[in-house]
């Protein structure tokens, strides 16, 4: 099985990264999607722009979700990576369709070519966005 698309890791902890932080799936608690990486960036922009307006004392400015919603026009739910985003005079969601979870197998795939890439000289490896 072949797949188009990136694979990151990152180094931090999920303390560095949120306030609170929960997940639950059967995949030992890893969930796997594909995602436009321009719609994630233009809303990781958009709640970096939000967040930083007057609002550094507010808790739990952003919160990022796993969704299904149904389309109006289809009836039909579909998943969607949700960004909630306060700011001190406004709040934005803004909802970022991705394909449906990765099955189980797919995803010990996935952690099985991350793994294999740890090997792999940091001078080999390029990213450009």
């Amino acid at each position: 099985m072949k797949f188009k698309a990136f694979l990151t890791e990152t180094g931090f902890t999920n303390q560095i990264l949120f306030d609170d932080y929960r997940i639950s799936s059967q995949n030992d608690d890893r969930i796997a999607f594909l995602i436009d990486l321009s719609l994630l960036l233009r809303a990781l922009r958009s709640s970096v722009a939000i967040c930083s307006e007057y609002s550094a004392a507010l808790p739990n400015r952003l919160q990022i979700k796993l969704v299904k919603k149904v389309s109006p026009n289809t009836n039909i739910a579909a998943p969607f990576l949700t960004f909630e985003t306060r700011g001190f005079k406004s709040a934005v969601v803004q909802d970022i369709p991705i394909s449906k979870p990765l099955s189980r197998a797919q995803v010990v795939e996935l952690q099985n070519a991350l793994d294999m890439a740890q090997d792999i000289p940091q001078t080999l490896i390029q990213v450009i966005i």
